[in-house]
């Protein structure tokens, strides 16, 4: 099983109730929305939407929200929920 969450589900928040917790490599300010990649370990990267106010710094903590997630089955690939 693996589970699937959008950039816009992904919020800011504390590092008590974070999911992951990372360093922004790239952040883009496209109209009222902020994009920031956020580098988690060495081999995986998270998108994230972010209010255009929030401000931006190296390190972020991020939460889900547990409605979003789409679960997918490992074979073959299909999803669950």
């Amino acid at each position: 099983m693996t589970f699937e969450i959008r950039p816009e589900d992904l919020v800011d928040c504390s590092h008590n109730d974070a999911w992951f917790c990372g360093a922004i490599a790239v952040a883009a300010w496209l109209g009222n929305t902020a994009y920031a990649y956020v580098e988690i370990d060495d081999a995986r990267m998270l998108a994230v939407e972010l209010p255009r106010d929030t401000g931006i710094r190296v390190g972020i903590h991020l939460r889900g929200n547990p409605a979003a997630i789409h679960l997918f089955s490992t074979s073959p690939g299909r999803r669950v929920n």
